[in-house]
């Protein structure tokens, strides 16, 4: 198996398709994407880690890409309703469709840094 490395500038546009197709970016489907599909990715993965299942599925590759095109998240009820509101609030920033509002990977970074401080400093003084 052979690995690729490509390095990007930030804002520099990629063109071609390649990872698993539950896990692309709506942007990756039309051809032309930057370093922001990878937080969309992570986003899935979280979604799986924190619920036990991809956001988006369907029976057939098409209905896959279609679900991510068109399928609207609802991170309010239901399953959502026992993850925290800053996790679902991280979540809705890495899955949403405009690439303009999407997370950048720093802010990821630095919000999970922000929780996990809070978590360990709730700790520390409840003990």
């Amino acid at each position: 198996m052979s690995y690729y490395l490509k390095i990007c500038i930030s804002g520099q546009n990629l063109t071609g398709l390649a990872g698993s197709p539950a896990y692309v970016a709506p942007e990756v489907l039309l051809g032309r994407y930057s370093e922001k599909v990878d937080i969309w990715s992570a986003g899935v993965l979280l979604h799986a880690l924190l619920v036990g299942s991809l956001p988006f599925q369907g029976d057939s590759l098409e209905a896959v890409f279609e679900a991510i095109k068109t399928v609207k998240l609802d991170f309010q009820n239901g399953m959502w309703e026992s993850i925290s509101k800053p996790a679902r609030d991280l979540i809705g920033r890495m899955l949403t469709r405009d690439i303009s509002a999407r997370i950048s990977a720093d802010e990821v970074l630095s919000k999970f840094m922000i929780y996990y401080e809070c978590i360990v400093g709730c700790l520390f003084y409840l003990s």
